[in-house]
C-alpha cells in the first residue's frame, strides 16, 4: 500500500503532518483503516478558545466526513468492505494548529509506515525497519509495511503553473460563517475547498 502526500504535507518523527490548508494524503485501503489524528497546541489563541484543525475525508471521491477535532487526539475509523480510495484533506489554515496522521491498522492488520522521497520504483525499501514488541514478533503478527511518499509532479508541455501567495482569505477564512458581528472566526467556518485558489486549480 502506498500513501501519497500532496500540497504541503510533510513527515515529522514518523508521522504525516498536515499544516497548511489543502495539504493532505491519498491512499487505497481494503476493508477499512484506523488512524490516530493528533493536533498540536498552536490553535490555543488569546481568546482562550482552542481552534482545532478541520478536515475532510473522501471515499471513492465522495465526501464522507467534515469535522473539527475536538480533543488533542482522536481515532479515525472506517470499516468499509472491499477496496476503496481515500483522501484526507486539511480544510483549515496552519495558523490554527497542525494535524498529524499516524496509521494504526489497514484492513484490521497492524502497519508500520516507511517514508520514501521521490521513489523511482514502487518497491518498498527496508531502510526504516523499526523494532516491534516481542509479542508481535513471537506471534508472527509483525506489522505490514506501507510506503508514504511525495509524488513527483510532472509538468505537461504547454501547461502553465500559478502559485498563490495570500492570507487567511486565500485559505477560506470565514467562508461558511454568517454576516454578523456576533459570529467570530473559528476553524469550523473555514473551508479551503470553497476558496478561490482551490476552485481555480480545479482540484
Amino acid at each position: 500500500m502506498n500513501v501519497n502526500l500532496f500540497g504541503c504535507a510533510f513527515i515529522y518523527k514518523g508521522r504525516i503532518g498536515l499544516s497548511y490548508s489543502a495539504s493532505g494524503i491519498d491512499f487505497e485501503a481494503e476493508n477499512g483503516f484506523e488512524a490516530v489524528l493528533t493536533s498540536d497546541k498552536c490553535g490555543e489563541l488569546g481568546d482562550a478558545e482552542i481552534h482545532y484543525p478541520r478536515y475532510a475525508l473522501f471515499c471513492d471521491g465522495e465526501q464522507v466526513k467534515d469535522l473539527c477535532l475536538t480533543t488533542e487526539q482522536e481515532m479515525l475509523v472506517r470499516e468499509d468492505k472491499g477496496k476503496h480510495s481515500y483522501r484526507l484533506l486539511k480544510l483549515s489554515e496552519s495558523a490554527d494548529s497542525t494535524m498529524f496522521v499516524e496509521f494504526a491498522t489497514i484492513g484490521g492488520k497492524k502497519v508500520s509506515v516507511e517514508y520514501e522521497w521521490w521513489p523511482e520504483k514502487d518497491s518498498i525499501s527496508n531502510k526504516n525497519d523499526e523494532a516491534h514488541n516481542d509479542d508481535d514478533m513471537l506471534s508472527g503478527n509483525k506489522p505490514e509495511k506501507i510506503a508514504a511518499r511525495y509524488v513527483k509532479y510532472k509538468r505537461k508541455p504547454g501547461r502553465r503553473l500559478i502559485e498563490y501567495i495570500g492570507d487567511s482569505i486565500t485559505c477560506g477564512y470565514g467562508v461558511e460563517g454568517k454576516l454578523s458581528l456576533e459570529d467570530h472566526y473559528t476553524t469550523a467556518t473555514e473551508n479551503c475547498s470553497k476558496a478561490y485558489a482551490w476552485l481555480s486549480a480545479g482540484l
